[in-house]
């Protein structure tokens, strides 16, 4: 009886598997069949190993080109997926007014930064992609958020600073600057500038901060104007998350390729300083050039709509589903369910659209154009950040940062590249992952100072406190101690400590000072103590303070708090002797440096 039962339980078990089996094969022959028509990898037609492969190769953008050359505008390269060359479908997929209606497939949901809520990049259901998208684009653009342009024009300052700083090279020294690197901290300082209120001083440190848990809630005008057009508090949260991880690395590539571009062609590179140099001499661009004013530099514009067409900054496939009626696509049928996949290297390397050497960084075949030519060709570039309703909302921001950051690095430095043989190492997974990128920068004018005006940010910081005065962080304070006590007793500095940063000579600005250094400062009658301290290396900010003495009598006690990742600063005198007055004047307490601090003690009578 038992065995009975064990045989019938076997048959079973056996007819259940049979059955599972029919079911996997029989749904990957339908599968198979379904796109059987389109030519393209043959282990792609059943797999999705091939795909899988492609993506951890690093080379991704190369592949699929390589597949679109070989196979045509429309190549399979999965069993349920297609790949697309042709800039027309992708523009057809984006249309809100085209039919059939195309939708996100479902790989998108994977992309969520909060796997509890969807960004706008995750969104798939399309009537609620268009609603968010129309009231986030008012954040984006600078008619209600005026601060955008002052908030990149602080890191473009930033950056400069931090190559003045740390990485000028000389006949008698070589400083190498990891171009990557930096050019990633001022994309990562600019997005969060422009989506916290300030940046997290990823150039201020010349470090990778990752102290995002401690930003203090701040409403800026990005998300104000957000929420001024219902956008709620979780969907802003998700959007900037997005955009930190998004738009830092998709800016940073453009950025980092179209250096790289201009640095191994050198007749470029001298016509573009040219025109640069010959606009700053007729006051055609401002100190620090307005969006507006590079938008009217010709060369500039074929260099950086050149720069962008060799180095697409996403090389993913942005797949989208054929909605269930089906489309034809290249003149072939495409079964509802489809997922259609951009190869966006391929489009921006079309010989068709842009001449026999489309493989060849060369601006001049952007000028001299009609402009409906030209604007022919920006459209078709700027397909890399999407068509219609699927477009990048950032596209804005990236094309602000991009007509700034070649003038204001061009007109101040000269860049060479040390391994001009292996100038970067690149891995390109669906965005471009890139390090080592090693440059000998010097200066073009060393001696000339930046000068800044016509900014609401530069009208409230000054100038010296930006450049900060050689101390090796843009957080700093300077304090100026004047004894003024009328006894003619000497002033005595005791008990300094930090909490964070560093001492630093007044004179010697990049020579650190301990603690006990400072202590026991005197200053004889009508003469000052000078001290100083700024962030260090990892450190976020400068936190610390003294007491002040009359002999074996305490006077006061001073501290401050300059941090990098806060809304505003603090400096306090507390603690004071019902016997002194002692004030202060100069000190910066919004965001960024204290900078310098004139304290003068005196007795009361």
């Amino acid at each position: 009886m038992a065995f009975t039962e064990l045989l019938t339980s076997t048959r079973t078990l056996s007819a259940a598997g049979i059955l599972l089996t029919l079911y996997l094969v029989g749904s990957w022959v339908l599968e198979w069949h379904r796109l059987r028509h389109i030519k393209g990898p043959f282990l792609a037609s059943f797999s999705y190993f091939w795909i899988l492969r492609t993506i951890a190769s690093g080379r991704q953008g190369e592949t699929f080109r390589g597949v679109s050359d070989k196979y045509g505008p429309l190549a399979r390269i999965g069993p349920n997926e297609v790949l697309t060359s042709d800039p027309e479908v992708l523009r057809r997929t984006g249309n809100t007014r085209a039919k059939p209606t195309y939708g996100r497939s479902i790989g998108y949901s994977v992309s969520r930064v909060d796997p509890f809520h969807d960004s706008l990049f995750s969104t798939r259901d399309t009537v609620a992609h268009d609603k968010l998208k129309a009231k986030l684009s008012f954040g984006y653009g600078g008619r209600e958020n005026p601060s955008l342009e002052d908030g990149i024009d602080e890191q473009l300052v930033a950056l400069v600073d931090l190559i003045r700083r740390k990485y000028i090279s000389t006949d008698a020294e070589l400083r190498p600057l990891d171009l990557a690197t930096a050019s990633q901290y001022f994309t990562l300082d600019a997005i969060t500038r422009v989506a916290y209120g300030r940046p997290f001083g990823f150039l201020a440190t010349d470090t990778d901060v990752y102290g995002y848990n401690k930003m203090t809630k701040r409403v800026i005008p990005t998300v104000g104007a957000f929420k001024r057009h219902g956008v709620g508090k979780r969907d802003c949260q998700s959007e900037i998350m997005f955009q930190m991880v998004a738009g830092s690395d998709t800016t940073a590539t453009a950025i980092r390729g179209t250096l790289l571009n201009l640095m191994t062609a050198p007749h470029v590179y001298t016509k573009l300083q040219k025109e640069i140099d010959e606009a700053a001499a007729s006051g055609a661009i401002s100190p620090i050039i307005k969006g507006e004013e590079g938008r009217k530099l010709p060369y500039l514009q074929a260099v950086i709509y050149e720069g962008i067409r060799m180095n697409p900054p996403f090389t993913g496939l942005a797949l989208k589903q054929v909605p269930p009626e089906g489309d034809t696509i290249s003149g072939q049928f495409i079964p509802g369910g489809t997922r259609v996949g951009a190869n966006f290297l391929h489009m921006q390397r079309s010989k068709a659209i842009f001449g026999g050497d489309a493989d060849l960084f060369r601006p001049e075949r952007w000028l001299g154009l009609d402009e409906a030519t030209t604007m022919e060709r920006r459209r078709h570039v700027e397909l890399v950040f999407g068509a219609g309703r699927w477009g990048c909302s950032g596209k804005p921001v990236a094309l602000l940062e991009l007509n700034k950051v070649f003038v204001e690095l061009l007109r101040r430095f000269d860049f060479q590249l040390i391994n001009p043989r292996e100038p970067v190492e690149t891995f390109n997974m669906n965005i471009v992952l890139q390090k080592n990128m090693w440059v000998r920068v010097t200066e073009r004018f060393p001696d000339a100072p930046i000068i800044f005006e016509s900014s609401s940010f530069y009208q409230d910081i000054q100038a010296i406190k930006i450049i900060n005065m050689g101390y090796p962080s843009n957080y700093w304070i300077h304090m100026r101690v004047n004894n003024h006590m009328h006894r003619l007793n000497d002033l005595k500095l005791e008990h300094a400590e930090l909490e964070q940063g560093e001492f630093y000579d007044p004179e010697q600005q990049d020579k650190v000072l301990d603690a006990e250094a400072v202590n026991h400062l005197v200053a004889k009658p009508h003469k000052q103590i000078e001290v100083a301290a700024a962030a260090s290396g990892s450190d976020p900010g400068t936190k610390g303070g003294y007491d002040l003495y009359d002999g074996d009598t305490k006077i006061c006690h001073v501290a401050w708090n300059c941090p990098t990742m806060a809304v505003a600063d603090s400096f306090s005198i507390s603690h004071c002797n019902d016997n002194y007055m002692v004030r202060y004047k100069g000190a910066h307490l919004e965001h960024g440096p204290i900078g310098d601090v004139d304290i003068t003690v005196k007795e009361i009578h």
